[in-house]
């Protein structure tokens, strides 16, 4: 069980993200305003802090943010914000640069869970990633060590013939770094391991995102009420297995809507660029990651964005601009611009 700590002025925003928390089975601690959250923060161990953008006296949430992200590595949580309001790019920019980790706002409530879950998992997968560097680096040191200790066993000899002595020194400066590079590649590996999961991760979240928002539109079209307990179920599916229901649903949506889409949005892109969309963001033309590197339905990046003609954010342009860009970068350089979903 995670324990959170929830800093927000507004009693009914408290209440609501208390409820919403203690039903996933946190522990949760709620503080009144930015000055009493902090003392909490640093008084008490917390795996996640939530904290309003719109406090509205003393500290403010960004102010909160940057305070906490200055904790020591060993003690610092994960920082979501939450906004009443979609955030706007100005709210986003602000407080990544304040240090957070995820934004929340009030419609995105549902997705809540999923976010902090995903926090949870990156938080475990450094830590264990620090351990392994560790572990490593002490490998290597002891390997280092160990040609020193085998000679000083050595029982005494006669005199060596002339160069061996010199010989030998050199071999073990040689084997130390040899110790040494295998560490270093070691790491490297683990590392990139890392970053794979985590890109895999964040894939998954998507696919899930949207497999929801798909399913809603259709039974709302249908006038049917989803299974419970369904949202859960399909967190447990595959990548491929995503993917493939997505696309049905989609299908679905577009035969019962007659539209001219497969997303009952007016997205005017081809089925292979519809499931690198689903795959980066969900399929939401305004959504942001990578601590706001990352932006719109398709993930730009501001380069790939202007490199296809685009001018300005790419998360603020209309999903059918967004879709006529992902086309002519998808033209010009294949799927090569998204290396995890592209494949």
């Amino acid at each position: 069980m995670s324990r959170v700590l929830v800093i927000d002025d507004d009693s009914g925003n408290r209440r609501i993200l208390e409820s919403r928390l203690a039903e996933h089975s946190h522990e949760v601690v709620a503080g009144e305003n930015g000055a009493l959250g902090l003392a909490l923060a640093r008084e008490s161990r917390f795996d996640l802090v939530l904290v309003s953008t719109e406090l509205r006296s003393g500290v403010d949430g960004f102010e909160v943010c940057r305070r906490v992200k200055a904790m020591p590595d060993s003690v610092r949580p994960g920082i979501v914000l939450f906004c009443g309001q979609p955030a706007v790019p100005e709210v986003l920019d602000r407080g990544f640069q304040s240090g957070c980790d995820a934004f929340v706002s009030r419609p995105d409530l549902p997705s809540l869970e999923h976010v902090l879950r995903s926090l949870l998992r990156q938080r475990t997968r450094i830590a264990e990633l620090e351990d392994e560097v560790h572990r490593l680096t002490d490998q290597a040191r002891q390997t280092g060590r160990e040609p020193a200790r085998e000679a000083s066993r050595e029982p005494a000899r006669a005199p060596a013939r002339a160069g061996s002595e010199p010989a030998r020194a050199s071999r073990e400066p040689a084997d130390r770094a040899s110790a040494g590079s295998l560490a270093d590649r070691s790491v490297a590996n683990v590392m990139r391991d890392g970053g794979r999961q985590q890109r895999g991760e964040r894939a998954h979240h998507n696919l899930v995102t949207r497999n929801v928002r798909l399913a809603h539109k259709l039974a709302h079209a249908r006038d049917h009420k989803l299974p419970h307990g369904r949202t859960d179920r399909v967190r447990r599916y595959t990548r491929p297995r995503l993917r493939a229901e997505n696309r049905e649903l989609a299908q679905k949506l577009h035969r019962l809507s007659g539209s001219a889409t497969a997303t009952g949005g007016g997205s005017a892109a081809s089925p292979q660029l519809e499931s690198i969309a689903a795959c980066e963001s969900g399929g939401d033309p305004h959504s942001i990651g990578g601590g706001g590197a990352f932006r719109g339905k398709y993930q730009f990046t501001y380069g790939t964005w202007a490199s296809v003609g685009g001018s300005g954010d790419p998360a603020a342009a209309s999903e059918a601009e967004q879709d006529k860009r992902a086309q002519m970068l998808m033209a010009k350089s294949g799927s090569s611009p998204w290396p995890v979903c592209g494949q």
